[in-house]
């Protein structure tokens, strides 16, 4: 299978452009390939009986290896009377029918329809040396004698290194006359000759002269990663597909010369055919000179992608600290992708992954790689829905050691479970015709730690009389985890609310969540529910908050700012017990809002507590009415009988490590 980069960075074509002039010097056709590698395409569009013309030909040795192989109709020319003479003495004898002039390509003595094939090696790339007025000019009335010389059916076959202004007048131009234009990548020359330089991708531009129809679309076909040519619907995608393989020789450059220290790069490789993303590389350095090797590379298992020692660059570099590699490239596999075995996908990734190898690591050198057991995992997908809230998602079942989980996903925020749930073998249930029995949710296990944490705000509840009902809002269903956990185990009456009634079906029918009178949800607004059961006068024991916010643009992703204004807040407040407990789950990356988020709550609550989950983005917030009274033991033991609770009423693994929790539990210093 053949693989393509893409990036999610900003092309910077500057610094692109100043290394090639930096490094381009005074011998400008080394850069564009020597016959050898450009033989490939130029004999697809050359024939033994075309009557080639070479503009601006300089003195480079392309007309002389074409004539060698037959190609003798050929005229050559160029300003410099100079070069002219020189090439005209060096071959008058060993190629006498090959033909030389000096001549400006600009106001040509040919007549029209003259030749069946222009050859340009650079020499559009030497013209348009910007998008200027007289430049543009210039170059006009370039293209204009090459339409005036060439006969219909003929090609104008230009090498050239695709400049983005290049480009933009190339695909604007020649379309607008009716020509089919093709354009095929030089494999050959895009490699690095040693481990210091950079080397530039070349292209070869194919305007096949046509006589414009009426209402005649642009044909526009490419072959950039194979010999296949693939038709593009339009310039842009052309331009695109340019530049993502100039800014993957940048970022080759980059890695080669270490000149994104302190940044970890990533690329997406694609499925040439269905032109969807199959593997994510990131790339991690390490500056520390004490490692046991190179270069390997680490495939993360399916599935296991979001996992902090994958999905952060913190865990990734810890990552890298223990295999003890100066440089790692973390590999995720995607969804929607078919792969076979690890060994087969060492093989599809060898090739490529050459290519991001440290400075002065032979090309012949075995690269490990390493992974998490002996298998690519497992990953099937069960269900794809659209939400009008937060877009496509996914429901699939991912096997991760000995366990499946099952998970929602939103595919415009990938790396980020939305919820998660443990499977169980049913004993009760078998499969129709088969002896295997059903996989079901286990209740009983709360996947996401913060959940766990947000359980153990009943450790604030206080003075709660023998037999009184405990009733709870939550604010956010997702798969329902912690809504029936709350209800199931800690026998609370619960109220779930979700704005989103996509999700609330994906609950009832993948997530095990099964509403009953203790157990009930609504499809609404979680500001405007709470704000209705204020104005009704009811009061609730515990309002526990997890909603994701769907604005990426600020950093605070849970909850939406609007549930930490102030009038909410006290709202939320006065719609508590005197002695109830507002929990909240905070991911919020920016410092000041974070920050600010805190004070708001704690203008509002006397009393409040964080909890910063470990190796993780979230922060529980447990805020009471009431200011604190207890004493850290107290705390301790409340935490015991949470436990307790939970073994009593069926839950079999421990819920809460009180030791950890309650070093990582800080009062809020106001």
């Amino acid at each position: 299978m053949n693989l393509l980069p893409k990036f999610h960075t900003q092309f910077s074509s500057t610094e692109y452009w100043n290394q090639f002039f930096k490094k381009r010097g005074e011998k400008a056709f080394e850069w564009y390939g020597e016959y050898l590698q450009l033989c490939p395409i130029l004999h697809k569009y050359i024939k033994i009986t075309d009557k080639l013309l070479v503009i601006g030909c300089g003195n480079s040795q392309l007309s002389e290896d074409l004539y060698d192989v037959g190609h003798h109709d050929i005229t050559n020319i160029d300003i410099s009377e100079v070069v002219i003479r020189q090439m005209s003495d060096k071959n008058s004898e060993q190629r006498p029918e090959m033909k030389w002039s000096k001549m400006d390509m600009l106001e040509m003595d040919f007549p029209g329809d003259h030749f069946s094939v222009i050859l340009d090696k650079g020499t559009l790339d030497a013209i348009m040396t910007d998008a200027s007025q007289p430049v543009q000019d210039r170059v006009d009335a370039m293209f204009s004698e090459l339409q005036r010389v060439l006969r219909v059916g003929g090609r104008y076959i230009c090498i050239t290194l695709a400049q983005e202004h290049i480009l933009g007048k190339v695909l604007q131009y020649f379309p607008a006359l009716g020509w089919m234009v093709r354009v095929h990548r030089v494999l050959e020359t895009d490699m690095y000759s040693d481990g210091t330089s950079q080397q530039f991708p070349v292209f070869v531009f194919i305007f096949t002269k046509l006589k414009k129809l009426p209402n005649m679309k642009p044909r526009i076909e490419v072959a950039l990663y194979t010999d296949e040519l693939t038709r593009l619907e339009s310039k842009q995608e052309v331009v695109r597909c340019v530049q993502e393989l100039q800014q993957y020789s940048l970022v080759r450059h980059q890695l080669t010369s270490r000149s994104h220290v302190n940044e970890q790069m990533f690329l997406e490789l694609f499925d040439v055919k269905s032109q969807t993303p199959r593997y994510t590389l990131n790339v991690v350095d390490l500056s520390s000179r004490t490692v046991a090797g190179r270069f390997a590379i680490f495939i993360v298992p399916q599935g296991r992608e979001t996992e902090w020692l994958f999905g952060s660059a913190e865990g990734r570099l810890q990552l890298a600290a223990q295999c003890s590699f100066q440089r790692l490239l973390v590999v995720s596999l995607h969804r929607d992708q078919q792969y076979g075995s690890l060994d087969t996908v060492k093989a599809e990734l060898s090739g490529k992954v050459l290519e991001l190898r440290p400075t002065g690591l032979p090309a012949n050198t075995q690269i490990p790689f390493l992974s998490v057991g002996e298998s690519t995992g497992q990953r099937q997908i069960l269900h794809r829905g659209h939400s009008e809230f937060s877009g496509d998602y996914v429901v699939e079942d991912v096997q991760a050691d000995a366990d499946t989980f099952r998970r929602l996903v939103f595919l415009n925020n990938q790396n980020c479970i939305q919820s998660e749930a443990r499977m169980k073998t049913d004993k009760g249930i078998r499969k129709k015709g088969g002896k295997k029995r059903k996989q079901a949710i286990d209740l009983t296990y709360l996947s996401c730690q913060h959940h766990r944490y947000m359980v153990s705000g009943l450790a604030f509840l206080e003075n709660i009389k023998a037999g009184e009902p405990v009733e709870a809002v939550v604010l956010g269903l997702g798969g329902g985890a912690l809504a029936t956990f709350l209800h199931k185990y800690c026998r609370m009456s619960v109220e779930a609310v979700d704005i989103d009634g996509a999700i609330v079906d994906v609950a009832k029918q993948y997530f095990g969540f099964v509403p009953s009178q203790g157990l009930q949800v609504e499809v609404a607004d979680g500001i405007q529910y709470i704000n209705q059961l204020h104005s009704k006068g009811l009061k609730k024991h515990m309002i526990l908050l997890d909603v994701d916010s769907k604005d990426g643009s600020v950093g605070m992703s849970c909850p939406p700012q609007a549930f930490l204004h102030t009038q909410f807040l006290q709202t939320l407040s006065q719609t508590l017990h005197a002695n109830g407990v507002f929990v909240l789950n905070l991911v919020c990356r920016d410092q000041n809002l974070y920050r600010s988020a805190l004070k708001s709550i704690c203008e509002v609550f006397p009393s409040m507590h964080t909890l910063r989950v470990p190796d993780e983005v979230n922060v529980v917030v447990y805020a009471r009415k009431e200011c604190e009274t207890a004493a850290s033991q107290s705390v301790e033991a409340t935490l015991k009988q949470v436990n307790s609770t939970m073994r009593r009423n069926g839950v079999e693994e421990e819920l809460l490590n009180i030791s950890e929790m309650l070093q990582i539990l800080k009062p809020f210093e106001r």
